[in-house]
């Protein structure tokens, strides 16, 4: 019996055994399955994806095979040849009308961008109408191409036409497209000169053909803009120059003659010669050569000073408005004339400072007396009269007439007023050219 029970126990405890692992192993599998589906929808997705991207890298691979030919055709029909397609005042329009480029019927072509080297570097979009002279000047042009595929994606590229050296730059390499300004006269330095193109890096450098130019320094603003700092001595040949640019890699490139070096301007006289101790607001006419607008004038002499510079209708005359103060020394002395590029040209001692007009006699003290109601006649010792020098009293005084004038003297008849008895009056004596001197009280009716 006890052995029997025993084995009804064992039997008991193997069957509950048996049972337990059967439902362990229904809930792995639904969990497997579970896990399995959820990965399968994944990958679904996964390869889904793959196969939407491996589509859209075809399409975009596909696009820079048509953008890479439209490109080429578009470099080889824009620049110059016997029948260019380069047109110097183009806008972005005048190029997308003209045809696709060699791209496929299901591909738009389009010229998205054309833009114009700005005036202090860079790029800026054309003026309407474009820039001026650009039909004589053949300026750079920074061209967009854009390639549209049925699909709706697109792909570009930009590069640069030079009109004027019948070339085309892609974009990022190396070029030299514009200068500004185009020119400096003998003499000038200018810190700031702007040199336009593509491809400039850190630490480029600039340079001019010929011997004498010299560059101060290069600086790198962008990778389409240099300011370069720039001397032009006199002995400088006048004439056309090319710059070059140098990245610290070795890579260079050189325009062509885009920059020119002009005559600095000159002096040859001076209308009138001489002017006055004491003249205010005189106008002097200069003439000379190579005047541009913002020149300046100075003169040598001590005690003239200019107050307007103003070049007329021709580059060969200058309108000067100066004033020469009542102390400056007397003598010769030069002109010169600075354009704004700094290049400057002074003449030899063409301008004279004259004495200016004064009175020694009569005084406020002693001065020149008349009987009342009488006619008499006024002796006036001094400087710097002239045979136009005319006379004036402020009061008590009529019918001045001038005798006899020399540079030192003046004999003058005069009239004393009838009406006031003891009356006093300024004398004052005026010159030709407008210089005058005046005694307070330097007349009297007696």
């Amino acid at each position: 019996m006890t052995n029997w029970r025993r084995r009804s126990s064992r039997s008991s405890v193997i069957g509950r055994g048996s049972t337990n692992e059967r439902g362990d192993t229904l809930i792995e599998v639904l969990v497997t399955l579970i896990i399995l589906s959820v990965s399968g929808l994944a990958l679904l997705a996964a390869f889904s994806a793959t196969i939407t991207g491996s589509a859209q890298h075809r399409s975009l691979a596909a696009n820079d095979v048509v953008l890479r030919t439209v490109a080429e055709s578009a470099f080889s029909q824009i620049q110059q040849q016997q029948s260019p397609e380069y047109q110097p005042c183009a806008t972005a329009s005048s190029y997308s009308s003209t045809n696709n480029y060699g791209a496929p019927s299901d591909y738009t072509v389009t010229i998205i961008s054309l833009q114009y080297p700005a005036s202090g570097g860079g790029w800026s979009p054309p003026s309407t109408p474009p820039p001026a002279n650009c039909a004589a000047t053949y300026p750079p042009q920074l061209l967009t191409v854009q390639v549209r595929a049925v699909n709706g994606t697109t792909d570009e590229t930009s590069f640069v036409v030079d009109g004027r050296q019948a070339t085309v730059t892609r974009l990022g390499a190396l070029s030299v497209v514009s200068i500004t300004p185009p020119s400096l006269g003998q003499g000038a330095k200018l810190d700031n000169l702007v040199v336009g193109g593509t491809g400039f890096v850190d630490g480029a450098v600039a340079s001019f053909s010929g011997v004498g130019i010299v560059v101060n320094s290069t600086t790198v603003t962008s990778s389409a803009t240099l300011m370069v700092s720039v001397s032009v001595p006199v002995s400088v040949p006048v004439g056309q120059y090319a710059v070059t640019i140098t990245n610290p890699d070795g890579t260079a490139v050189t325009s062509a003659s885009i920059f020119a070096v002009s005559p600095a301007p000159t002096v040859t006289g001076v209308t009138p010669a001489s002017l006055s101790q004491g003249l205010s607001n005189q106008t002097v006419t200069i003439g000379g050569t190579g005047f541009v607008t913002g020149v300046l004038a100075a003169f040598s002499n001590g005690g003239v000073s200019v107050s307007s510079t103003v070049v007329s209708e021709s580059a060969t005359q200058l309108v000067v408005t100066v004033s020469v103060s009542p102390t400056a020394p007397t003598g010769s002395g030069a002109i010169t004339v600075t354009n704004p590029d700094g290049s400057r040209g002074t003449s030899g001692s063409i301008f004279t400072v004259t004495p200016g007009v004064t009175i020694s006699s009569p005084t406020s003290s002693s001065p020149c007396t008349v009987g009342f109601n009488q006619p008499g006649t006024c002796v006036i010792s001094g400087t710097g009269f002239d045979t136009g020098t005319t006379v004036a009293i402020s009061a008590n005084a009529t019918s001045i007439e001038p005798v006899t004038v020399t540079p030192t003297s003046i004999t003058f008849d005069v009239v004393g007023d009838g009406t006031t008895s003891g009356g006093a009056g300024n004398l004052t004596v005026t010159n030709s050219n407008g210089a005058s001197a005046t005694v307070v009280g330097g007349f009297l009716n007696g």
